[in-house]
């Protein structure tokens, strides 16, 4: 725990502001599918519900590990996840003001954390901590002109 820590307290402002919103999004993702499936008739599928708990903690992991595929990911993700609850919001604003609320909210939280996670300081803190070596620069070509 102490190194997760660590990692957060290292990052930078626009990337600690990212991780948050994005810890709030699947928060109100969370709270928004166990609401909504609670006032069904049908039970709750567990499933799902574990499901989205495993890709949130799955996401938070690989980003406090800083690996920069894991925010392109999440990058992706929270485009998908806030089109879908524009769609939402869009349907159940009329008749269930809670729900259209509520996924207002979380689409609100998951465009900051993207928005955040897009900035060129957090684009370059990524990439600083995940240095991918370049072929043409270390490749057979260039070692054979520098040696003739």
């Amino acid at each position: 725990m102490r190194e997760f820590t660590a990692e957060f307290k290292a990052f930078p402002p626009s990337v600690k502001r990212g991780f948050l919103f994005l810890v709030g999004g699947w928060f109100c993702n969370y709270l928004f599918f166990y609401s909504f499936f609670s006032i069904q008739p049908n039970e709750m599928p567990m499933n799902l519900l574990l499901q989205q708990a495993m890709l949130g903690f799955l996401c938070f992991y690989f980003l406090l590990k800083v690996k920069n595929w894991a925010r392109v990911v999440c990058i992706v993700g929270n485009i998908v996840i806030v089109v879908i609850y524009l769609f939402l919001l869009a349907l159940l604003y009329a008749t269930k003001p809670y729900f259209g609320l509520l996924a207002a909210v979380t689409a609100a939280l998951f465009s900051a954390s993207t928005y955040f996670l897009l900035q060129k300081e957090a684009a370059a803190y990524f990439k600083a901590r995940n240095p991918q070596s370049d072929p043409a620069a270390t490749g057979p070509d260039n070692n054979r002109s520098a040696s003739s």
